[in-house]
């Protein structure tokens, strides 16, 4: 598809050819917090930086590409840039049955206009699988074409600039590419090419500046977290789609309530509350008539995701106008959950009043009866039971209760059953499975859910089972169908560290940041040897998600009424003079801001915003602030400080 092309360039010094793609080495960064790559190629002859990045023109959304040349000898130097498309995308192969270079300085692929040039290049030469790929031409003694069809969809094009550079010179030149190709018409490539491409980039960072300030806000000692924060949050951004969002910008370019049971709630608590309401509010639309919310058929997590997403929203704003409206939907989906666990009802087995088996999350294996499924069950009626009860439908808040015991006695029994196969305590992935790395999925009763303690035996001997079975490199190495180092798993795990007040949260945390690429994204499984992707889009939505859910729980966290500050922080955090401040995060009290700063003797807590009560001080390894607010009573704003002495530091 020509949106998916992905334009390559050379640079031919004398007899010399760089491609970059090549090169051993090259320094990339995102342009501010901007979704913007550039990228920068030294050799001793020159300098080549390459700019790619989104925006609008003539209310067509585009992709600009700028190349800029550098001569870095003492002489003049002859050298010629070229622009290439190929058929292939970080995919894989993106066949091309034709292309063209038109007379408008404009390359066409498949019949739509997919780049256009904002000068008119000195060469351009269109080739097929046939004749050899289109680079064959830098060597001299071919007859440059301007048109190649090929039956077997393996067209490829370049066009070249030739550029004399005096010592120190720069030349600059621009392609623009129609993000999905355009249908070509009169005066369209006249059209995209009227822009400054200056004043497009001082936009572009402006408006991303802007969306970044928007919500929670931090202030870091470590400037790497914080910027990865910030950067996180405009990639978070660019995830929503508008009316869904998803998980991935290729393969994973589709919607799942699963990945979005963390992408959502990212956008929530990361004060993008807008954003979530309108994802959201579509989700009634996306349910079967018989209450499932299916991604995909025997998926049997998706209603319990569904319905603690929605839940977890009206939490974080306690809009009740939002909850009367969805909550019909919340209703069928948990009577579909009660439903769905009479398939397993007779006869007695380990997996007596489980859901039934199914793919579930693709990490944890083949089908089978995983308590990945069962534990968001029992969060979608706990959280259907809440809301029933806060809107006052008494009847299905003592069905939705009852449905509540009965699955979690259920669970207890298998799990008690699995234990004692297992020789101990445990939270295997299945009744059936022993301790591998699918059993990752069952520390949701944790994180997130909250419905097993953290200190809890079972939970204690799993994650001793995992770091015996499933690390790597201070991660966690998924075995199952992924093959790699998984960011997000990695980062449950420290979220599950976090909840026990265990250091080891931010050892892993911080070893996930050291595998993030030099544009700050992560792949959904990461190749041990290489250090790139080995499963799923290369800029993953989950991923990014649970690091910002990870930062976010780590300066602040709700637990049943509680709300914790600063559980577990870095050592170097507080040390002398060092400040960490967060501000306008959204919790299920009311939205808060605090300033922490480390003084010679001791570390103050100055608390501001959305707390009804006083704060009770405690040591800072477990700072736990006065309970909440009861929802539909007036929130009483204040300004209060509070002293932690340093007998907490970690």
């Amino acid at each position: 598809m020509v949106r998916r092309l992905v334009p390559r360039y050379v640079v031919d010094v004398g007899r010399e050819d760089f491609f970059p793609s090549k090169a051993r080495e090259g320094r990339q960064e995102t342009i501010g917090t901007a979704p913007a790559v550039k990228t920068v190629f030294e050799t001793t002859k020159f300098f080549l930086q390459l700019e790619s990045f989104a925006c609008d023109i003539r209310g067509r959304e585009t992709v600009l590409h700028r190349a800029r040349v550098q001569n870095l000898g003492t002489e003049p130097a002859d050298a010629t840039l070229w622009f290439s498309l190929r058929p292939y995308n970080p995919e894989g192969v993106a066949l091309i049955h034709s292309i063209e270079y038109g007379n408008d300085a404009s390359l066409f692929v498949d019949g739509r206009l997919a780049a256009v040039l904002t000068e008119e290049p000195d060469l351009a030469h269109c080739s097929t699988f046939r004749d050899g790929d289109c680079s064959f031409a830098l060597g001299g003694g071919v007859s440059l074409k301007s048109h190649a069809t090929c039956t077997a969809g393996l067209a490829s094009a370049m066009v070249g600039y030739r550029l004399r550079l005096e010592p120190s010179a720069t030349a600059s030149k621009i392609l623009v590419m129609p993000i999905g190709g355009a249908q070509p018409r009169k005066g369209l490539t006249r059209e995209l090419r009227r822009f400054d491409y200056r004043d497009r980039k001082v936009r572009l960072k402006s408006v991303w500046e802007e969306i970044t300030g928007q919500g929670m806000t931090v202030s870091l000692p470590d400037k790497e977290i914080e910027a990865s924060f910030n950067l996180n949050k405009a990639y978070l951004a660019l995830f929503d789609d508008g009316t869904d969002i998803k998980p991935g910008p290729l393969t994973y370019h589709h919607f799942w309530f699963r990945d979005a049971a963390f992408l959502v709630t990212a956008l929530d608590r990361c004060g993008f509350t807008e954003r979530a309401a309108r994802i959201l509010e579509r989700y009634p639309s996306l349910q079967q008539k018989d209450g499932y919310f299916r991604s995909q058929n025997g998926e049997w997590d998706s209603n319990g995701q569904a319905i603690w997403t929605l839940m977890e929203h009206y939490r974080l704003t306690g809009d009740n106008k939002y909850l009367e409206k969805v909550f019909p939907a919340m209703g069928r989906a948990a009577y579909w959950i009660e439903k769905k666990r009479t398939e397993t009802r007779a006869p007695v087995t380990p997996h007596t009043g489980l859901l039934p088996a199914g793919a579930s999350a693709e990490h944890l294996g083949p089908n089978d009866y995983y308590y990945w499924d069962d534990f968001w069950g029992i969060a979608g009626l706990d959280c259907a039971a809440e809301a029933a009860e806060l809107l006052g439908y008494r009847t299905e808040m003592l069905n939705f209760e009852k449905y509540r015991d009965d699955f979690k006695q259920s669970v207890h029994d298998s799990l008690r059953h699995a234990s004692g196969r297992l020789g101990k305590s445990l939270l295997p992935a299945s009744p059936y499975r022993r301790m591998d790395s699918g059993a990752i999925g069952s520390l949701a009763c944790v994180y997130p859910l909250r419905i097993f303690s953290a200190d809890d035996d079972a939970v204690t001997n799993t994650l001793d089972a995992l770091r015996d079975v499933s690390f790597h490199k201070g991660c966690f190495f998924q075995h199952i169908v992924h093959a790699g180092i998984n960011p997000y798993l990695t980062l449950h795990l420290a979220q599950v560290y976090l909840a026990r007040r265990d250091p080891r949260a931010w050892d892993l945390a911080t070893n996930v940041l050291r595998l993030a690429t030099k544009t700050g994204t992560w792949p959904e499984a990461i190749h041990p040897l290489t250090g790139g992707g080995s499963m799923g889009d290369g800029h993953h939505g989950w991923a990014l998600a649970e690091w910002l859910l990870f930062l976010r729980n780590a300066l602040l966290y709700e637990e049943k009424r509680d709300l914790h500050l600063m559980s577990v922080l870095p050592s170097a955090w507080t040390e002398w003079g060092k400040e960490v401040s967060v501000k306008d995060a959204p919790t299920h009290f009311g939205r808060v801001s605090f300033r922490l700063e480390s003084k010679a003797a001791e570390l103050v807590l100055y608390l501001g915003g959305g707390i009804s009560q006083p704060a009770r001080a405690y040591p800072l390894a477990s700072a736990v602030l006065g309970r909440g607010r009861p929802r539909g009573r007036p929130q009483r704003q204040y300004q209060r400080s509070c002293h932690v002495h340093a007998g907490g530091r970690r």
